[in-house]
């Protein structure tokens, strides 16, 4: 099986959100996947981001910008650019926002070790400050990876259990 291996940061660095993808990535090497890295993706339109960002800060919000329509244009433009250059079997990603954008074609899969609902109950900071439009867009966002991924993993019935009891679906 070929995979790309879809990540906003470098899951080649161990040091990467604690060793997580650098982890994945080396156990599906170890099985005998065959795995083309993609990452790290970036947001290439950040000047476009400035006045929500701007906005943001005025009214002591929390603005996440990887979430933001152009963020998700931008990765998807990114990961499709290079997918079309090989062949792939699957696309498999270590979050749910890089591949929200995504257009139909092959398989797609994504790991997780949180969803954004519950998250912005957990955490009162970084989730909770956000003004009501940007957590509108985190949710069409998670809602758009669900829709788009053929599979989602999640590493925690709390994270699992949250999106069955939202979207009644198979997780």
């Amino acid at each position: 099986m070929r995979l790309a291996f879809v990540s906003i940061q470098n899951p080649e660095d161990p040091e990467c959100w604690s060793g997580t993808p650098y982890f994945v990535l080396k156990a599906l090497r170890d099985k005998g996947a065959d795995v083309e890295v993609i990452a790290p993706l970036h947001q290439r339109a950040k000047y476009l981001l400035v006045t929500p960002k701007l906005i943001g800060r005025m009214r002591n919000k929390e603005v996440r910008l990887d979430r933001h329509p152009i963020a998700l244009r931008s990765y998807a433009k990114q990961i499709e650019k290079r997918v079309a250059r090989d062949r792939f079997d699957a696309i498999f990603a270590m979050s749910s926002v890089p591949i929200s954008g995504l257009r139909p074609g092959l398989p797609v899969l994504f790991w997780t070790d949180a969803v954004f609902e519950a998250m912005q109950l957990y955490y009162a900071g970084p989730f909770g400050d956000m003004s009501m439009s940007e957590a509108r867009m985190a949710h069409r966002q998670e809602q758009a990876a669900l829709t788009r991924a053929s599979y989602a993993i999640y590493s925690s019935d709390w994270a699992a259990s949250v999106v069955r009891s939202k979207d009644n679906i198979s997780v």
